[in-house]
């Protein structure tokens, strides 16, 4: 034995001493009257391995499966396949939930009487919402236990997610385009679906026009967890708009160059599944084609083409396109041909039965016309217009037309026309416009009637022969001789001269 002395403690570095082996201290104690007695401990067991640990796997599920996601609503739980102290015992163990940096968020102490080997369902009653777990972090499960050496053996899980769902839903497009979703399917004996996670699926059969169908899709992960999401759904039309009525017009902007302006319209436009989504016209040789592209008119429904010169007697046909929803299109068209050379032109007088140059009234003014013809279309229309034109200083010139009035004539006739404000020393000049059927228009005037009201300025009359001597008497009674200075009259000029002879003057 080894004296201590008065120590009640000894170490001895150079005892042998093997693991597993069980170690007893014998202490021998004597007083000062050389008393002696002798105690034996009741040994202990020498123990240097930690304990050996279960494998931790995450999640409860039934038959051990490792969840990599674990779902926020879920009961915190962990699986673990025991321990084992074989030397001296567990002692006791704890269960943590730590995340990549360490930091704990659950901690609780757990049995220690698992069996190595043996699966073993850990939880709380907290769950992972209720701990504020992250999403896109990774947690692990902890496991420590300590022997009764005091050696420590930690098994950590391979780590977990946290999600509100899982499999996350990916975006659920209606179509077979990739990135488009189909909004109205027009085909009612197919349907393709599109989604970003599992593009083969089967098509399905027949569907119903006029009805919304919305696809729905369902992932189950290899460890049962599944989720769904649902397309915003599409409509079938598998029929086009409602064919619509045409209307066309057209007026002509320039007769001289023979250009057109036509106006089209159409009513009845109506899709009752997709709605209407555009509509566009043109203008060709074609019918129902518009081979160089359409005019967007938009939510329209009218619009205008031109101007443009037509070849008389060509067909042409405007084309309105209409598409609804769904891309289906209806096309009308309406045919137009166009007579482009206007009446012939006729003859217009002054007067009535023969063409006069003036005119002694303010008030009435009379005129005949005819001679206007339109063998291809026919004449339309026709209208009279008086046209005012004021005369220059020296009334050699007239100008500044003004239309006095217009009103509508027949073909050929004559009128009177009353109730005028017309101007003395004015000129009037009467024009028939006609026009044929599709607006080309031709125009025959008169050469003017100017209106004289005031008599000639008279001029000197002289008996006898000389402008320098007035006779006063003469002896010849079977001859008379005068002669008069020139009269004057600016409106009309002098025409004629008259004389008569008499006895008083």
């Amino acid at each position: 034995m080894t004296s201590t002395g008065a120590n009640k403690s000894f170490t001895c570095p150079e005892c042998d001493v093997h693991e597993g082996e069980r170690v007893y201290v014998t202490v021998h104690v004597t007083n000062g009257a050389g008393l002696s007695e002798t105690r034996t401990s009741d040994g202990m067991l020498l123990d240097v391995s930690h304990p050996v640990m279960g494998d931790v796997i995450d999640g409860s599920h039934i038959i051990g499966v490792d969840y990599n996601v674990v779902l926020e609503d879920w009961i915190i739980s962990m699986s673990w396949f025991g321990v084992e102290d074989a030397e001296s015992g567990v002692r006791s163990c704890s269960w943590a939930i730590e995340n990549t940096n360490g930091v704990i968020l659950f901690q609780k102490k757990i049995t220690n009487n698992s069996i190595y080997e043996e699966r073993n369902v850990f939880s709380d009653n907290q769950t992972y919402r209720d701990l504020h777990f992250i999403r896109n972090m990774t947690y692990y499960n902890v496991l420590t236990c300590s022997n009764k050496a005091k050696l420590q053996a930690v098994a950590r899980s391979d780590g977990f997610r946290v999600e509100p769902i899982w499999p996350i839903p990916a975006v659920v497009r209606d179509g077979s385009v990739p990135g488009t979703d189909l909004v109205y399917l027009t085909n009612t004996k197919r349907r393709n679906v599109e989604k970003e996670l599992a593009p083969d699926i089967p098509d399905l059969d027949v569907l119903e026009t006029g009805i919304k169908y919305y696809v729905t899709i369902k992932a189950t992960t290899s460890s049962g967890l599944s989720s769904m999401q649902h397309s915003d759904g599409c409509t079938v039309d598998s029929s086009p708009p409602l064919k619509t009525d045409v209307s066309v017009s057209h007026r002509v902007i320039d007769q001289g160059m023979q250009t057109i302006e036509i106006s089209v319209s159409w009513d009845g436009v109506k899709d009752d599944e997709s709605g209407i989504s555009s509509s566009g016209y043109c203008l060709g040789t074609t019918a129902h084609t518009c081979g160089s592209g359409s005019i967007a008119a938009g939510a329209s429904t009218f619009g205008t083409i031109g101007p443009f010169r037509p070849d008389s007697w060509a067909e042409y046909f405007v084309t309105v396109v209409v598409e609804n929803g769904a891309g289906l299109r209806v096309m009308s068209s309406k045919k137009l041909v166009f007579d482009t050379s206007p009446p012939s032109k006729g003859a217009v007088i002054d007067g009535i039965d023969h063409d006069i140059d003036f005119m002694n009234s303010t008030s009435v003014l009379s005129i005949q016309w005819g001679g206007i013809e339109d063998e291809e279309s026919d004449v339309a229309s026709c209208s009279w217009s008086l046209i005012e034109q004021s005369a220059s200083h020296d009334r050699s010139v007239f100008g500044n037309d003004t239309v006095v009035l217009t009103k509508a004539v027949e073909i050929k006739g004559n009128l009177t026309e009353a109730n005028l404000s017309l101007i003395p020393g004015a000129r009037y000049i009467s024009e028939i416009t006609c026009t044929n059927a599709d607006g080309f228009s031709s125009m025959s005037s008169s050469d003017g009637v100017i209106v004289d009201v005031t008599a000639p300025n008279a001029g000197l009359v002289h008996d006898g022969s000389s402008l320098l001597l007035d006779v006063e008497y003469q002896s010849s009674t079977s001859l008379v001789e005068t002669v008069w200075n020139p009269f004057h009259d600016q409106e009309s000029g002098i025409v004629e001269y008259r004389w008569g002879l008499g006895n008083h003057s």
